[in-house]
């Protein structure tokens, strides 16, 4: 008579019990480190301005990566198709690894994945790394065509459309206060926004809010703008100067450099609130 031998079956469910309870936590990790760095990035937009100079710096295309990433922590979370989310995941962080290696051999200080929260490339890099390396090593224990409940794909389009929608509203409304050739600050937020296009051939709207020498009051003066720890603006200043500022001419203007900080609560509104 044969036998059943029981420790076959128990050691296989043993297996896939540890391999699903391994799998739960990198996938609950991913999904936190998704919805984070959304929340963050979404705080940022909806509070400051952005650059529009160039596509990855624009509103629209920083609101959609805010929305990916806050609709893929969401599924995460829920762990709807489990073998295929976790390739799927591993490209999404192989992509993270590569975009924070050119930020980082760029010069960048900051990989700009946590919003106003300043992370160096390389440390997003590792992480990123790691995240790849704990997805290959720790599989769901499922089968590719497991069932989805139709109630739980339905709570996630919920879940996620709640969140969305609004977080999208608030980061797309948000307008920076902004100053008028007048000198009138237009706006209430306490980030301001400067057009020095708008101001040339009129005096210098932010007169008032600045330190500067009397002189710059009158004459004819080239105002250059800068941040103190912007590695772009010295080399454009060096260049600039090494050139023999060739937008000066016949040497009737004057050059004035201003540096601007980046810190709202050091900006023209709060001088006005004093």
């Amino acid at each position: 008579m044969s036998e059943n031998k029981p420790g076959v079956a128990v050691g296989k469910d043993n297996a896939g019990i540890g391999s699903n309870s391994k799998w739960l936590f990198v996938r609950f990790l991913v999904a936190l480190i998704l919805l984070v760095a959304a929340s963050l990035k979404a705080h940022q937009l909806s509070t400051t301005p952005t650059l529009d100079n160039e596509i990855f710096h624009s509103r629209w295309f920083n609101v959609l990566v805010v929305e990916f990433e806050l609709f893929f922590g969401l599924w995460m979370a829920f762990g709807f198709f489990p073998k295929l989310t976790r390739l799927a995941t591993m490209g999404c962080f192989l992509t993270f690894v590569v975009v924070s290696c050119c930020k980082a051999l760029s010069g960048e200080t900051s990989c700009g994945c946590f919003g106003a929260v300043e992370v160096h490339p390389w440390i997003t890099m590792l992480l990123d790394c790691g995240i790849v390396i704990m997805l290959w090593y720790f599989r769901p224990y499922v089968d590719w065509g497991g069932k989805t409940d139709k109630s739980m794909i339905l709570s996630f389009v919920v879940s996620w459309l709640v969140v969305a929608l609004p977080l999208s509203w608030l980061m797309l409304s948000f307008q920076p206060s902004r100053i008028a050739s007048s000198g009138e600050i237009i706006g209430t937020s306490d980030t301001m926004m400067l057009y020095p296009r708008e101001w040339l051939g009129l005096q210098l709207p932010i007169l008032p809010f600045v330190e500067i020498d009397e002189d710059l009051q009158r004459g004819r003066w080239i105002v250059v703008f800068y941040m103190a720890n912007c590695k772009k603006c010295k080399e454009y200043f060096a260049e600039w100067q090494n050139s023999g500022f060739p937008v000066i001419d016949n040497g009737d203007k004057r050059v004035a450099m201003l540096e601007i900080s980046g810190q709202p609560e050091n900006g023209f509104r709060q001088t006005m609130r004093k």
